[in-house]
């Protein structure tokens, strides 16, 4: 029996739990702390002029894809209505990716159920679970939601994988037929989602590998004939024109060379720049590290493993309480559901194997030292790997056991999405700064007479939020200490660390930044502080930190 895949329309079960999700988005609302990864964009972004508007598309940020930047831009256009609208506008562009992503989680899995085979109660429909569940995986993880909001959105990888598992495994599958307007659907939305993120590479290689291993679907002639020009011909007239509209194609090819170019020029940048992840993201005591010259075989199976339950339950558990504990329960399931499924049907032996690959590519270029294997925004493309058969098998599980019970599957799932929203709540609430929180930080800037454009590190407080931002401004020191009269008193803020005054590193920072306000031969005396020491990071794994959400903010004395 043939099934067809085909852009299936959302039921209202899925525009309920998006209402209800946005809800929760809202109340959270833009976050008042802010990592420098994320103002570092903002930062730039607000300063740009039409002249280097061209070096902004085409390098951005950081090491950052120069695609971000394009889908971030209508948030800098509201620049003038002050920093939280920006950051509204920010969420807003975050929330339509993390939909998007649940739309594709619906549509994998919707699919994957049927070869299942298993028959369900004519008064319940299946379809609605696997919404909810999509949605609960995409839009309530506090990883994904802190970083969709942000500036650094590393959740547009799982686009990315999603539709590679539509586009190689899905629509391929001689079981399974689905349309040419589909079919041109998704190879696009494929094409331009390669440039989300650098990861792309690691999901195309594992195609690769897994082409060679399945050989009666990719014959490794078709592989070769990608180099023929009368296949990209023939390629291009099948899968991506649309036929009277030549407007529409010419866009198409025009944006497609545009990204192509920015996106391989970064990424020659990094290279030259000789550019890997920071050490932060190996964890306390390296536990992430998998590099094989930092360990010996018996520790780099251990750090694999580890690093592995680890990722699953960053993945699936909203959490920072006993994070490895609940990591192996899941991760025990997902064997479960992987065992039990490959035995369903053939389909999930193909799915297993593109998703060995794709761990396996990860693992491989992380034992190199060129990317770190850890629980982090770097490795949220694989969530969708673990996400879709956990759900099939749950879905596969819950209606195989309680089908003639389906007064209680729908209010348990439905039971569900509020627990995981109040579990993203909760965990985004440890490293946000608290209403308190900003207040005395408000009252401490006006108390000041003078703020810095750089404090003594890598963090801007009046990147936070339109008030942070109108009292900081307008207090940037522009007094030079030989002519100014003294005393006068500056404001000081990081997340990172506490102010020291005989800190020659941080008194060098200083007065190489601060336009001659902070010599080195001024004298310094803190007269107003407030320390918080927070080490709930912006990460969400308790194994590693980040900077932290700390809050060490002072009124120092110049004379």
């Amino acid at each position: 029996m043939k099934h067809i895949f085909f852009l299936e329309r959302p039921t209202k079960y899925f525009w309920t739990s998006t209402a209800f999700v946005l809800i929760i988005w809202l109340i959270i609302g833009p976050l008042k702390f802010r990592h420098v990864d994320d103002y570092g964009p903002l930062e730039w972004a607000l300063e740009l002029n039409l002249e280097q508007f061209y070096f902004f598309l085409k390098h951005g940020w950081g090491t950052y894809p120069p695609i971000w930047n394009s889908f971030l831009i209508p948030s800098f256009l509201f620049k003038g209505f002050g920093i939280d609208i920006v950051r509204y506008m920010t969420m807003l562009l975050g929330f339509i990716s993390t939909i998007f992503s649940s739309y594709l989680t619906f549509l994998i899995t919707n699919t994957l159920i049927k070869f299942t085979q298993i028959k369900v109660n004519k008064k319940f429909q299946i379809t609605q679970i696997i919404e909810i569940l999509s949605i609960i995986f995409n839009c309530l993880n506090p990883l994904i939601f802190l970083y969709s909001n942000s500036y650094m959105p590393y959740n547009l990888g799982i686009i990315t994988s999603q539709l590679l598992v539509i586009l190689f495994l899905i629509i391929p599958y001689e079981k399974i037929q689905s349309n040419s307007l589909t079919r041109k659907t998704i190879i696009i939305s494929f094409i331009f989602s390669i440039f989300f993120s650098f990861q792309s590479f690691f999901l195309i290689a594992s195609v690769i590998l897994y082409s060679f291993k399945f050989r009666y679907i990719y014959q490794v002639k078709r592989i070769l004939g990608f180099l023929n020009f009368q296949f990209f011909d023939k390629f291009y007239k099948e899968n991506l024109e649309f036929k009277n509209k030549k407007i529409i194609n010419c866009l198409v090819l025009f944006l497609i060379f545009i990204f192509t170019f920015t996106y391989f020029q970064k990424f020659l940048d990094l290279i030259e720049w000789g550019s890997s992840p920071g050490k932060w993201a190996v964890g306390l005591n390296e536990v992430f590290n998998i590099n094989l010259e930092s360990n010996n075989i018996y520790s780099y199976i251990y750090k694999v493993i580890y690093s592995t339950i680890s990722i699953i339950g960053q993945a699936t558990y909203p959490l920072p309480y006993f994070q490895y504990k609940i990591s192996s329960l899941i991760s025990i399931l997902l064997i479960i559901s992987t065992i039990n499924l490959y035995k369903l049907n053939k389909i999930f032996l193909r799915y297993f194997s593109l998703t060995f690959f794709i761990f396996l590519i990860t693992i491989f270029v992380s034992s190199n030292g060129r990317f770190i294997y850890s629980p982090s925004r770097h490795t949220m493309f694989l969530y969708p790997f673990i996400w879709i058969p956990l759900i099939v098998f749950i879905v596969y599980f819950s209606f195989k056991i309680l089908n003639n019970r389906s007064y209680i599957i729908t209010p348990f799932f439905i039971g569900l999405i509020f627990t995981y929203s109040f579990a993203n709540m909760h965990s985004i609430s440890l490293i946000n700064y608290t209403k308190e929180e900003r207040n005395t930080l408000l009252k401490m800037l006006d108390k000041s007479e003078y703020t810095l454009k750089k404090s003594y590190n890598s963090s801007r407080l009046d990147l936070h939020g339109t008030k942070e931002n109108l009292n900081y401004v307008k207090k940037l020191c522009d007094q030079d200490y030989e002519k100014a009269i003294k005393p006068y008193t500056v404001f000081l803020y990081s997340h990172r660390g506490p102010f020291e005054i005989d800190n020659l590193e941080i008194r060098n920072h200083l007065n190489s930044t601060s336009n001659n306000c902070i010599p080195n031969k001024a004298k310094l005396k803190i007269i107003d502080q407030f320390e918080k020491v927070n080490n709930n990071d912006i990460e969400q794994n308790i194994n590693i930190q980040n900077g932290g959400s700390n809050i060490y903010a002072y009124i120092v004395e110049i004379s």
